[in-house]
């Protein structure tokens, strides 16, 4: 039987090479979000990436879209899914010095093969579509962070990409 460590590192193990952003729980069962910009990427593209997360949540959830947008642009604050995992001996001593542990994964956001953006929810039965919506808030803040600029810039490009998507969702939840 594999425990949620195992199968978290082989999920993560399968998109590592060409992450968007990973969003996860940490070691203190805080959610947290990585993003890994390409030397050309801007804040903009990554505002549509979070409006695609969104319709991404709605499809794995078979809800509405605007269920899950509701939910991503309210305030408050984003609580766990799980309870954090302890992470064992064998993973602490692999982990860089420096890099967050990621011990327990939910969404990963992925360049495909053929140049296209993937999207892997892990989730539990017992996990609701409202926390998944509160993760939106947290991609949203980190990709305002990263590249410097106010959050409700990213919260724009965001709500263009609701209005108008620029993308087809291939492979939802």
């Amino acid at each position: 039987m594999s425990t949620p460590s195992d199968r978290n590192s082989q999920f993560l193990g399968r998109y590592v090479s060409q992450p968007y952003l990973v969003i996860y729980t940490d070691e203190e069962g805080t959610p947290s979000c990585i993003l890994y910009p390409r030397q050309d990427d801007r804040y903009e593209y990554y505002g549509l990436l979070a409006y695609d997360l969104v319709r991404h949540i709605a499809r794995a959830f078979k809800i509405s879209d605007d269920d899950v947008w509701r939910i991503a642009i309210g305030t408050g604050t984003v609580p766990p899914t799980r309870k954090p995992q302890k992470p064992d001996a064998a993973a602490l001593s692999r982990a860089p010095v420096g890099v967050p542990l990621i011990v327990d994964p939910h969404v990963v956001m992925y360049e495909e093969e053929d140049g296209a953006v993937g999207c892997r929810l892990v989730f539990l039965p017992e996990d609701r579509y409202e926390t998944y919506a509160g993760l939106v808030r947290v991609m949203v803040r980190q990709i305002a962070t990263t590249f410097d600029v106010p959050v409700e810039h990213v919260w724009e490009w965001t709500q263009r990409e609701r209005i108008k998507p620029s993308t087809e969702i291939r492979n939802p939840g």
